[in-house]
């Protein structure tokens, strides 16, 4: 584990509270749980390969009409990787900072990557002139993450058609990775899932990592109406790449009545409060992120500092774009936000509320 680079490594570690991967802190909804448990059960056949009674139900949850092609995967990642193998190798344009897997599936597909860097003192937003000027017959792919992981901003419907439209006009694939817009109230009036039939290069790839709280089942999808990029796609997959397990529980997920609205419920309470209580005690800085988590600039030290406490934070120095003293951490339940605060005020000396 030595190179690892992601959250949620709390493995050979005594944690108790993980606040370095950007979960739904309901947890899984319990039909998924139980679906899953079924799963395990019936484990001793193997999965659908076509997954069609999940897609079936994909198709319906995000209104998809058969115009649009869904492919699942063993988490987003997988599919990514599959992406940048199926578009030809050329160069990719990225923002910088965002999820690193973008870059490290262009270079292991052959893709060489130019980057736009967003800035500090403009808060991270993008910065859309230049990345419209910049997308031109050369870019083979474009990613971006709406919102953006680790910033949480999001990107408005116009400016997303607009880049669209670009893409369409250039030849070049944008990939428009929705898996934290979930989160969000707006989602309904930002999504691109729609727009897959309007554009021929653009791909929407969406998880239930993160939203549905089962980064351990691994179990994501994509949405393009691009068929001849689908079927390039399946060549790079693997069969039986989602496991029966996944399936079910994928399923009974988005059959969950009320669970997305309690979820959106309870970031918007206790994030407010996160905010607060980082800037009373160890941030000087916490950027007005619209998704599930906060970027904050604190003093050096602070990831050790809490793992003393065995918590467990996201430390974003190896974010390209990023560099020591940026972290991030998720809005879990109130409880685990109290123990959260008590231990931040605890390393100032402080006492809470005062």
């Amino acid at each position: 584990m030595e190179n690892y680079t992601h959250g949620g490594d709390r493995y050979g570690r005594e944690i108790e509270l993980d606040y370095s991967v950007n979960i739904n802190p309901l947890g899984m909804p319990k039909e998924s749980l139980q679906a899953a448990k079924e799963g395990v059960l019936l484990s001793n056949r193997y999965p659908d390969p076509l997954c069609r009674d999940l897609i079936r139900d994909i198709r319906v949850f995000e209104g998809a009409t058969d115009q649009t092609e869904i492919l699942t995967g063993n988490g987003a990642a997988e599919l990514i990787y599959a992406l940048c193998s199926a578009v030809p190798e050329g160069k990719a344009l990225l923002l910088a900072p965002s999820f690193q897997e973008y870059e490290n599936a262009l270079v292991a597909a052959g893709h060489s990557c130019d980057f736009i860097y967003l800035k500090e003192a403009e808060t991270f937003a993008l910065p859309f002139q230049e990345l419209f000027s910049r997308i031109t017959e050369e870019i083979s792919l474009v990613f971006l993450c709406n919102p953006c992981n680790p910033t949480g901003t999001v990107t408005g419907k116009e400016e997303l058609v607009k880049l669209a439209e670009r893409c369409e006009e250039m030849g070049t694939f944008l990939c428009v990775d929705e898996c934290f817009l979930s989160f969000l109230s707006e989602e309904p009036v930002l999504t691109m899932k729609k727009e897959t039939e309007r554009f021929s290069h653009l791909i929407v790839l969406r998880a239930f990592t993160k939203v549905y709280g089962m980064p351990g089942l691994r179990l994501g999808y994509l949405l393009t109406g691009n068929r001849k990029l689908a079927e390039r796609l399946k060549e790079k997959l693997p069969p039986w790449n989602v496991s029966l397990p996944a399936q079910l529980a994928g399923i009974a997920a988005l059959r969950a009545e009320g669970y997305l609205e309690k979820t959106r419920e309870l970031i918007r309470g206790e994030k407010e409060k996160l905010v607060s209580v980082l800037l009373e005690t160890v941030a000087d800085r916490v950027y007005p992120g619209s998704a599930n988590f906060l970027l904050f600039h604190g003093r050096e030290g602070l990831k050790e500092e809490l793992l003393a406490r065995r918590i467990l934070i996201r430390d974003c120095s190896n974010f390209r774009g990023l560099m020591k003293g940026y972290y991030r951490i998720c809005v879990r339940t109130q409880e685990e936000n109290e123990r959260l605060k008590e231990a931040l005020y605890s390393l100032t000396g402080k006492e809470a509320g005062k």
